[in-house]
């Protein structure tokens, strides 16, 4: 980064961001559901109609069409999907760049931090197995909330809006950015997840610093790249 830019602090997601999992993620869904009737017809429809939502919100939209709403059947879909997704997520390729990129971004000086929708508890071990933890100042996932996250962040860091980066690629992170009020870039490279709009994006990590030299030039006026 350019140290007459104010970027102190940059905020990763991690799946489709840093690693190459959300083919992965969809794929377990099924599998998770695999022996309940009509389960995946369902998670069909919700996909047509781009539900968003993280585990726990898919499942219990998923028990509650099927009529299952006792809160331990979303539960226990949950668990099962955790334990499918672990090794996968261990295993999985980088997103092209990430290794050589959030070396560089620590040997700056940058404060990095993982802020993630998958629960910390399973989030954790796997950034571990994957040795991405010495990078990374703190992994954070649910069920704390993005916006919590970066706001915690920024009292920890003791930076505004203006010297934050968040990374990432779906909506949930984009729109964690714009109620932070800070920079955003965009990771674009998977059709699964279309993220368009006014913003800084680039496929993958390989081309981070030209998206960095790009956030100056992009938010005059405004925190929010």
């Amino acid at each position: 980064i350019d140290q007459t830019m104010n970027i102190s602090c940059i905020a990763f997601d991690f799946d489709g961001t840093l690693i190459r999992s959300n083919r992965i993620k969809r794929t377990r869904l099924y599998d998770t559901v695999a022996d309940i009737p009509l389960a995946a017809e369902i998670l069909d429809d919700m996909h047509e109609e781009n539900f968003i939502g993280d585990r726990y919100e898919i499942f219990q939209e998923l028990c509650g069409r099927l009529g299952l709403e006792d809160k331990e059947n979303a539960k226990n879909l949950i668990r099962i999907y955790g334990n499918l997704c672990h090794q996968s997520l261990i295993e999985c390729e980088e997103i092209p760049g990430t290794t050589v990129a959030i070396k560089d971004l620590k040997q700056s000086g940058v404060s990095l931090y993982i802020v993630s929708a998958t629960p910390q508890l399973d989030l954790v071990p796997i950034v571990k197995c994957r040795g991405l933890t010495p990078y990374f100042q703190a992994v954070l996932g649910r069920p704390t909330g993005k916006i919590e996250h970066l706001k915690a962040i920024m009292k920890a860091e003791q930076i505004d809006a203006g010297s934050l980066v968040m990374i990432g690629d779906g909506m949930d992170d984009l729109t964690a950015a714009k109620a932070i009020g800070c920079h955003f870039i965009a990771i674009t490279d998977d059709p699964l997840v279309p993220l368009s709009g006014d913003h800084i994006a680039v496929p993958d990590l390989e081309n981070i610093k030209s998206a960095f030299a790009g956030i100056e030039h992009h938010s005059k006026g405004s925190a929010f790249g």
